[in-house]
């Protein structure tokens, strides 16, 4: 891989959640760039929650642990109000990197978290199923290596 190519490295994380107890799904896809200094990851996509069992809410930020799995976008406050789905399966990591909150971002605050295991799906508190939600946020000064990111594609369902 050329120098010019590894700067333009992608990681995707799909969100494909399917309940087995009901009609759930999303259709939900972050795409992580490495952008010039900065990591870029934007995305965005719908949910049905329905079938979803709720397994907690509370406040989260943007942030990234590819060791844990997590990742959510949105702006970096804490005070974002979430709530939490549970019961996904798929990677438990994307990366040997530890937690970071991001610089900036905007949007929904939505996203996978291994908070306490099970891998969970985060989205904004009081969601409506089938709403859009779109976010971009930017960690300043990070490359895939400092963020100990793997490119690749992961599937979480």
């Amino acid at each position: 891989m050329t120098r010019k190519q590894a700067g333009l490295a992608v990681l995707a994380a799909v969100l494909a959640v399917i309940g087995a107890a009901g009609p759930a799904w999303a259709s939900l896809t972050l795409t992580m760039t490495q952008q010039g200094n900065d990591v870029v990851v934007s995305g965005g996509g719908t949910a049905n929650l329905g079938g979803l069992a709720s397994s907690g809410y509370g406040g989260q930020g943007a942030v990234m642990s590819p060791s844990l799995a997590d990742v959510i976008v949105g702006t970096p406050s804490g005070a974002n109000q979430i709530d939490i789905y549970g019961n996904l399966t798929g990677p438990t990591s994307f990366g040997p990197g530890g937690g970071l909150a991001a610089s900036s971002g905007s949007g929904d605050t939505f996203g996978i978290l291994n908070f306490e295991p099970p891998l969970e799906l985060v989205v904004p508190s009081g969601y409506v199923s089938g709403a859009s939600l779109s976010a971009t946020s930017t960690f300043a000064n990070q490359t895939f290596a400092s963020l100990g990111v793997t490119p690749g594609t992961y599937v979480w369902t």
